[in-house]
């Protein structure tokens, strides 16, 4: 009975590799044929994790520039570094009291922690289903029985340093990917048609929380500004961005500049320092 057996593998065997060399000659052909149709700044290298064996190479050893996979480091010291299951809030703290009819006495801070996501609830459910929106939190805040302020609504980015671009745009903003900002608001966009960038990011996404809270008949008294949150302030109200994991997925399916920009300082944001794109960019290449 083991010798019938023996010979069953070894038949079975023997029969396989032929099978398998066809197929990876099949293969071979097909990845050449894309190759030639890819032209010759192209290349590619196909591993077999499993057998750990080269199954196609084409032109692999030519130096590339990496353009968009610069992503994937990004993503992946953020995932390493922060968690996949972790959220990036944006945090209504006060510096002030509530008094017994409703009414906040003192400033309310709109502090954001690098979401991507964060806007306008039109905007941020049709780009991501997320709820992290300034309606989201003006509701919250009259939940916890504010009924009108007697301050104003103050936008505090002091997560991450003030710059809006990084170094290929010398640091101002750039085209392909907006002003970035901790506070950042649907993506730094001006108005619904996205013909234009916001010039001050927190204050306007001050002014949209202060636009949000009048709605619901709350009224600010003071005109919405750009600051930093005073010390000891007490968070009121917060929401959250998807996980991390969900982030990642965005930002190397689309190819999303300025969510991977955003996410570059949010991993450079540590130990109470201010996220910047070099603090990011020594985390992500630390990693790699």
């Amino acid at each position: 009975m083991r010798r019938a057996a023996a010979i069953a593998c070894a038949l079975w065997l023997a029969l396989a590799a032929p099978a398998q060399a066809q197929d990876d000659a099949s293969l071979r052909r097909s990845l050449a044929t894309s190759m030639r149709a890819a032209g010759p700044a192209s290349g590619a290298y196909v591993f077999d994790a499993s057998g750990e064996r080269v199954l196609f190479a084409w032109r692999a050893g030519v130096p590339r520039i990496l353009a968009s996979n610069t992503k994937i480091f990004t993503t992946a010291a953020a995932l390493d570094r922060l968690g996949p299951a972790s959220t990036l809030s944006t945090r209504v703290i006060g510096s002030g009291s509530l008094g017994e009819d409703g009414t906040w006495r003192g400033d309310l801070y709109l502090r954001g922690g690098g979401d991507p996501t964060f806007g306008s609830g039109p905007f941020v459910r049709r780009a991501y289903g997320t709820g992290a929106s300034v309606e989201a939190l003006a509701a919250k805040l009259e939940a916890a029985g504010i009924a009108a302020v007697r301050g104003r609504v103050v936008g505090d980015e002091g997560r991450f340093d003030a710059l809006r671009g990084g170094p290929d745009s010398r640091y101002a903003v750039a085209r392909d990917v907006g002003p970035l900002s901790a506070l950042a608001f649907d993506r730094g966009l001006a108005n619904e048609r996205g013909s234009a960038f916001q010039v001050n990011p927190p204050a306007f996404a001050a002014a949209r929380l202060d636009e949000a809270l009048e709605r619901r008949g709350i009224e600010v008294r003071g005109g919405p500004r750009a600051g930093l949150a005073l010390a000891g302030a007490d968070e009121l109200a917060a929401v959250e961005s998807p996980a991390l994991a969900r982030l990642a997925q965005i930002t190397n399916k689309r190819s999303d500049n300025f969510f991977a920009e955003t996410l570059l300082k949010a991993v450079g944001a540590q130990d109470g320092q201010p996220g910047t794109t070099a603090s990011g960019a020594r985390a992500a290449t630390a990693f790699a």
